[in-house]
């Protein structure tokens, strides 16, 4: 009997399209752990979906790992290492899932490394001082907002948490099983 996920192929790295003549898929993580964008090399166009909008930041949202025991995703990290994936694409029209065409992908993905590192370091920032577990850092950062949307907020401040993890900037500590975060 075929795995549970046969169906679906890991699309690690530029993979034809069966079916679309000259359209190459690459996986690009972040928006979605499944999220795809679609690439023609000849006529230098991007199909990006979700990964990239031109109005507004794209959703970078946190999802539970598919199997027990499986660590979850950072797709804050993941958006990052996809967007650079693309930075070496020539593009000359990137199509969004949403808004007017991108013209100029390589402008576009360095406003939003920018846009990251700027709330990036706003979160480093409010943790100088105190340590925080991420619902306090949630309400620090969103005030009364944070009840709306609680889940985009959820994922935004972890995936930030998460990044600069990553860079060394802050550190968690576990005290009776909650996590706080300081800056290093």
């Amino acid at each position: 009997m075929p795995g549970k996920n046969s169906y679906r192929k890991r699309i690690e790295r530029w993979d034809t399209v069966e079916g679309l003549k000259g359209w190459q898929a690459v996986e690009t993580k972040g928006h979605a752990q499944s999220h795809i964008s679609l690439y023609h090399s000849e006529e230098r166009i991007l199909i990006c979906g979700d990964h990239l909008i031109g109005h507004s930041p794209a959703g970078v949202f946190l999802e539970a790992p598919q199997h027990s025991g499986e660590e979850r995703s950072k797709p804050l990290i993941q958006y990052i290492e996809s967007l650079k994936k693309l930075l070496k694409l020539p593009v000359d029209v990137t199509l969004s899932g949403h808004g007017e065409p991108i013209r100029q992908l390589p402008l576009k993905i360095h406003e939003t490394l920018k846009k990251i590192d700027k709330r990036a370091a706003r979160v480093k920032g409010k943790l100088q001082r105190n340590k925080k577990t991420g619902y306090e850092l949630i309400y620090e950062l969103y005030g009364n907002k944070a009840e709306a949307a609680m889940g985009v907020f959820i994922s935004d401040a972890i995936g930030l948490l998460d990044l600069l993890l990553d860079r060394n900037e802050i550190i968690a500590e576990n005290h009776d099983g909650i996590l706080y975060y300081r800056a290093n």
